[in-house]
């Protein structure tokens, strides 16, 4: 595990504001700028953090670097080694009883029968490698990151669980074929509570992309899907009076179902949209699928049949009991 250090988050927003217009929208937390040294391998792992001198050797050497990169090119203040050095030793002193090999932890468990549940972050998009690059993240979100992230054998992973909400969001820049930037991305926002968790910006919002969805499934070798927010899009769909959803894009005339990888390609693409047919009942309370309005029903059969998986859960509600298990 690679430590992300002062300079990190310094060197982070000052390239992003140094981008201008065309910024890639990060957190500024510094997790790119970390990446990049594990990249250049000359990043701080927690192993480091743990033994002082190591430590602080590699401050002492990785900062000549960064605060000639932050003063000259940037224009920024220099960062000081003692402060940090005072800084991360104290957190090492509060991290050291937890710092352990998780590998090891992992295989016992595996070896002893035990089930292990992994849980991505952000989305396959955002997946350094398959996403829509630059506009993603600096690792890979996606299920093979299981295996380089924990160390985990591809062997040892029977079950991937794909989770989605009923509608699409992103965060930040980048390509959106179905977002809608009037009213009804308004009110999907507004019904979905869609804010960013680290940043708290407004999410854009629009209606299902299919097209992601089924390059997502195969991406990641999905068994099974986790529909969430079916109780959003079902209010949005009343008073916006349907449901779209995009089934395939076309460009000059040609329909087709498939992610290119130029963005510049993406950005003209058209969605091709199916029209359904809004529920006006309150589902929060259905905990069988065949008790949901056939109108709801007939949104997520359609999804499992363009996604080519079955949809075993679908959250109805925000509360953790309000899902649906088929």
């Amino acid at each position: 595990a690679h430590v992300i250090m002062p300079w990190h988050k310094v060197l982070d927003e000052l390239q992003e504001n140094y981008r201008g217009s065309s910024s890639l929208g990060t957190t500024k937390r510094g997790i790119g700028p970390a990446y990049s040294d594990k990249a250049d391998r000359s990043g701080i792992r927690m192993c480091d953090l743990m033994d002082p001198e190591t430590f602080r050797e590699k401050v002492h050497a990785n900062l000549e670097l960064k605060n000639a990169m932050i003063t000259k090119i940037y224009g920024g203040q220099p960062l000081d080694a003692d402060t940090i050095l005072s800084e991360y030793n104290s957190y090492a002193d509060r991290l050291r009883k937890y710092v352990t090999d998780v590998n090891s932890i992992l295989f016992e468990a595996v070896e002893s029968g035990k089930n292990i549940l992994f849980e991505g972050a952000q989305a396959t998009f955002l997946d350094i490698d398959f996403g829509t690059y630059p506009y993603v993240t600096s690792s890979n979100p996606i299920s093979g990151g299981v295996c380089t992230g924990a160390g985990m054998g591809p062997g040892s992973i029977r079950e991937i669980i794909g989770v989605m909400k009923a509608y699409t969001t992103r965060v930040g820049a980048g390509p959106f074929p179905t977002e809608q930037q009037n009213s009804i991305g308004d009110i999907i926002r507004a019904l979905g509570h869609e804010y960013g968790t680290t940043t708290g910006r407004p999410r854009r919002c629009g209606w299902l992309d299919a097209v992601m969805l089924k390059y997502a499934a195969r991406l990641n070798g999905l068994t099974a899907l986790a529909v969430n927010h079916l109780d959003t899009i079902g209010r949005a769909g009343v008073q916006v009076g349907v449901i779209r959803l995009c089934r395939a894009y076309i460009t000059n005339q040609a329909e087709f179902s498939r992610i290119p990888a130029s963005l510049k390609e993406l950005a003209v693409c058209r969605p091709v949209y199916e029209d359904f047919e809004p529920w006006d009942a309150d589902i929060s309370g259905i905990r069988n699928y065949e008790a949901l309005p056939e109108a709801a029903r007939k949104y997520i059969d359609r999804i499992e049949q363009l996604a080519g998986v079955p949809v075993r859960y679908i959250g109805v509600g925000s509360s953790r009991d309000q899902v649906i298990e088929r």
